[in-house]
């Protein structure tokens, strides 16, 4: 588990609480970037994507600011040497981070954010945790490979270790369930790993963890922000259930690709995604037989007008397509075949 929470320290989230400001008005003041270009980007799913050009002045001083607030998410500070810091865009998008590289963290300070604090906060308490974990492991290893009596004890430490991230970051999410950065730590918790034993029989079932798992995967994601977009776990945590918790079955994979489609329309902006994410995944054919989920995802969602933001030229070519793969589905009785003679 230690590596699940630490796999995301290096990212410098900042986020903002909510005021009465509109637009967005936002100071990056990075002391040893002066009189040139950097980039402001943005993730998206697995991609980073640029935003804008950020002009620093001769005090490295550079503000991006706007009438329209900017789409909530995870924004990167590009650095011309392309070394990088990034920051939460949420509520309140009028804030100041001050900094310098190269660590960029530990030289931070952030100004006109409560949200932001708390991050920082938290994130250095997690590199703090990452260095003893790291010494202790490199400890572990020497034992183990001297047949060392002290292993349980270092073993013990460690865990030790993952049991205080956890506590703390439960803490967090609970004191701030209303900030963006509890969210987003919120959505990277997966469920618990239950026993083997049926509550509701009593008896030991093997297959009771992995449908229990499979069932609350996605309980502490929340599909009405549409900021989850902009984190690099929302397209990772749709890969891991249609790949991995669900079976490599064409009716499977629909009947998980509508569960998911239901979760999806507590916001359009993520209906959308996830849509023409699982569309486009299968319209790739990588797997023989799975054209019967790209036909029913086009059937119900698209050639039905649920999908109402899609244009004419598209919607003619999904439509196309679905209708030249309906009937040469596996388990479909071929069409008749008209072909020449030899003579």
């Amino acid at each position: 588990m230690i590596q699940r929470w630490m796999g995301w320290i290096g990212v410098l989230l900042l986020s903002v609480t909510a005021v009465a400001q509109e637009g967005h008005h936002i100071t990056l003041q990075v002391t040893n970037i002066k009189d040139t270009t950097g980039l402001l980007a943005f993730h998206y799913s697995q991609q980073k994507l640029i935003e804008d050009t950020l002009y620093f002045d001769s005090e490295g001083k550079a503000v991006v600011q706007g009438d329209e607030p900017l789409p909530r998410g995870i924004y990167l500070m590009v650095s011309p040497a392309q070394d990088y810091f990034e920051f939460i865009v949420a509520d309140d998008q009028h804030f100041t981070i001050t900094t310098t590289g190269p660590d960029y963290v530990d030289n931070m300070s952030v100004e006109g954010s409560e949200e932001n604090q708390v991050f920082l906060d938290d994130l250095r308490f997690v590199v703090q945790q990452r260095q003893q974990f790291d010494a202790l492991q490199e400890r572990l290893k020497r034992l183990e490979e001297a047949g060392s009596d002290s292993v349980n004890i270092v073993q013990a430490q460690l865990e030790d270790i993952d049991g205080s991230v956890q506590t703390y970051r439960e803490k967090l999410i609970e004191e701030h369930p209303d900030l963006f950065y509890a969210k987003f730590l919120h959505a990277l918790r997966d469920p618990e790993i239950k026993d083997p034993i049926n509550p509701e029989t009593g008896e030991t079932d093997s297959t009771y963890p992995y449908r229990y798992y499979k069932a609350h995967y996605f309980d502490r994601v929340d599909f009405s922000e549409a900021g989850m977009l902009r984190t690099p776990i929302f397209e990772q945590k749709l890969k891991t259930y249609i790949d991995q918790l669900t079976p490599k079955h064409p009716d499977s994979v629909i009947i998980a690709s509508d569960y998911i489609l239901g979760k999806a329309q507590a916001n359009k902006e993520v209906f959308k995604y996830t849509l023409a994410w699982l569309l486009n995944k299968y319209a790739k054919r990588e797997m023989m037989g799975f054209d019967k989920v790209y036909v029913h995802l086009a059937e119900k969602y698209y050639l039905s007008g649920v999908a109402d933001w899609v244009d004419k030229n598209q919607l003619k070519r999904i439509r196309q397509d679905a209708l030249k793969m309906k009937p040469l589905l596996l388990g479909e009785i071929a069409p008749n075949i008209t072909a020449k003679t030899p003579t």
